[in-house]
């Protein structure tokens, strides 16, 4: 009587010892052959993807200087098209910015003192 295993699913007489015979043997042996061929095979892949995380690492640090370096050849007057003639692609990001605040930088006209005196200020505002 055959009883298979829950875990293997295979014949319980293939488990005890001394059931595996020459033949068993022989495709064990090309099993193994396979598998050392796949694994050496895979091994140049691997120290490839390896180098290849190495470099992206690097590249990706000098996204921030580039992007910085691009945007001051910009505000120095190099167009897009001059640098990109140049070899010089567009940064993928740009450098962050802070933003000023809204204000922070206009004059501050104080308030008129009377009506008069706004009414003035409104048509002067408005050119006429």
């Amino acid at each position: 009587m055959n009883m298979r295993s829950a875990a293997t699913g295979l014949c319980q007489e293939c488990h005890t010892v001394g059931a595996m015979n020459s033949s068993d043997d022989a495709f064990l042996r090309k099993v193994r052959e396979i598998q050392e061929a796949r694994d050496k095979a895979i091994r140049p892949l691997a120290a490839v993807l390896v180098e290849r995380e190495r470099l992206r690492t690097l590249l990706a640090e000098t996204d921030g200087p580039y992007g910085a370096a691009y945007a001051d050849a910009e505000a120095a007057g190099w167009r897009t098209e001059e640098l990109a003639a140049l070899g010089a692609e567009q940064p993928l990001r740009r450098p962050k910015v802070r933003l000023r605040r809204a204000g922070s930088n206009r004059a501050r006209i104080p308030a008129p003192v009377n009506a008069d005196e706004a009414a003035q200020d409104a048509e002067a505002a408005a050119g006429r």
